[in-house]
């Protein structure tokens, strides 16, 4: 009898052991009502001053004081830094400067190699020396946690560098110091979070491999989550630097003031919580002269924009260019003859031989590829997560025929300018970057994304770049 009166006792201790009464459970809720905000920044593992030095038979790289043996094959060059710090390829030009492109690793924040310009000028005899500016790896997210009308508890996370969770609307229960929250469109888009002692929420977030801490913030005063700090705006002329853009007042090129201010009232005065796009930058030239120049959400002439989808304009251009300089390429050009190298293809289909680069021009290409779709085999996040084809060429070639190549259906699909441009580097033989970088057909300041395949490190397509020049 006493044992079982023991057992009952230890089943009600265990099953009341910090327990949550009704009025902790409010006071919890409570607690989480707000903003809270996020940023990791990784720092790159090389920058600053890369020197090539010449003077010995073999050729060593240095930069943050790490060094490289230099391979060479005639006017090419490229080296890699011990464990995987980054790595350099560039030509030797004419003009005693090498022109190439930094490479950096991928990190927690970039699943992708970043490629960086870089212009090395000769110092001394056979001393070159450049500054190598990698890509920052910065991730800032907004947590903002808000009760209904009818008493649910509902979040939206906001991230002004990539719009990662876009307007998603998560459904948050709480239970205790832990947090559940839920798509309220897509139930099997979850992520746990807890409030720890120090009121900080730590969560693991879909896609993003480290745990980010959350710390409550101002909205009001929260650059990043709004516009700008302060409530109010006032014009101010461009400052002219050396970068080449001579600077006015509105007025001086008979623009009406007011209707910029009534644009820029309507960039400052959005929902937070319900826009579809964050304006990052607002440049205007008119005669020449650069007028208006201002940035939002903690951006400034120094930090780079992430031109997604519109860096695909750059394939097309570069199937123009390459033709201008001979190459055999047209828009009725089959696909897959351009890829000798792959002996087959998985999912074999003739259709896929009727496929041209019209189709990949206008998205018509008929690969089961549609960016709008999560569960498309070609959709653009499934493409670049997955580990197990590197080579993201071969990938998009592979994926089976969802429909006849041609017509009129577009289906938005990045994987197709991505073929595309390969097919334009193919016939200029050499890396689309510094193809374009010695023509002076594309921005200086730009930092392109490389597929994963360690050989090859072709661009895939996404930039980086600056709102306007730079000083130089």
């Amino acid at each position: 009898m006493r044992r079982n009166t023991l057992l009952l006792t230890f089943l009600a201790s265990a099953f009341s052991l910090n327990p949550v009464s009704a009025e902790q459970e409010v006071e919890n809720k409570s607690a989480i009502l707000g903003l809270w905000s996020s940023e990791l920044i990784v720092p790159p593992p090389a920058r600053g001053d890369l020197t090539i030095d010449a003077t010995k038979s073999e050729w060593r790289a240095t930069i943050s004081g790490i060094s490289a043996p230099i391979q060479r094959d005639k006017d090419a060059i490229r080296f890699v830094l011990p464990k995987d710090a980054g790595e350099f390829r560039g030509l030797l030009g004419a003009s005693k400067t090498i022109i190439g492109h930094w490479i950096q690793p991928a990190n927690e924040i970039n699943n992708n190699r970043y490629a960086t310009p870089v212009k090395l000028m000769q110092v001394s005899d056979k001393i070159w020396r450049g500054k190598v500016e990698p890509l920052e790896a910065r991730l800032s997210l907004f947590m903002s946690i808000q009760r209904a009308p009818e008493g649910s508890i509902t979040a939206v996370i906001r991230n002004p560098e990539f719009n990662f969770f876009r307007r998603n609307i998560y459904r948050v229960e709480v239970n205790g110091d832990r947090l559940s929250f839920s798509d309220t469109k897509n139930s099997n888009d979850k992520f746990e979070a807890r409030l720890n002692k120090a009121n900080e929420l730590t969560a693991l977030l879909p896609n993003i491999d480290k745990e980010l801490v959350f710390r409550r913030q101002n909205p009001a005063g929260t650059v990043g989550f709004r516009p700008i700090a302060g409530p109010d705006y006032n014009y101010r002329r461009p400052v002219a630097t050396n970068n080449g853009w001579p600077t006015a007042s509105l007025s001086n090129v008979d623009i009406d003031s007011k209707s910029i201010l009534e644009l820029i009232e309507k960039i400052l005065h959005v929902d937070p919580l319900d826009n579809p796009l964050n304006i990052q930058s607002l440049l205007i030239a008119r005669h020449g002269k650069l007028v208006l120049e201002e940035y939002f959400y903690g951006f400034d002439k120094d930090r780079p924009h992430d031109m997604r989808s519109a860096s695909k304009t750059f394939a097309p251009l570069l199937v123009g260019i390459a033709r201008e300089h001979g190459a055999k390429i047209d828009i009725d050009t089959p696909v897959y003859s351009q890829f000798p190298e792959y002996k087959e293809f998985a999912n074999p289909d003739a259709r896929k031989s009727k496929m041209i680069m019209r189709d990949l021009m206008t998205m018509t290409s008929g690969l089961a590829c549609d960016d709008n779709d999560q569960s498309s085999p070609g959709e653009e996040n499934k493409m670049q997560q997955q580990k197990e084809q590197p080579d993201w060429y071969r990938y998009t070639l592979d994926l089976p025929m969802a429909r006849d190549p041609g017509g009129d259906q577009a289906v938005y699909c990045s994987a197709g300018p991505l073929v595309r441009r390969n097919c334009a580097k193919r016939d200029t033989q050499m890396a689309a970057g510094i193809f374009l970088r010695e023509r002076g057909e594309a921005v200086a300041d730009q930092n392109l994304s490389l597929e994963p395949d360690a050989e090859r490190r072709r661009i895939c397509g996404r930039r980086f770049v600056f709102a306007a020049a730079r000083p130089t």
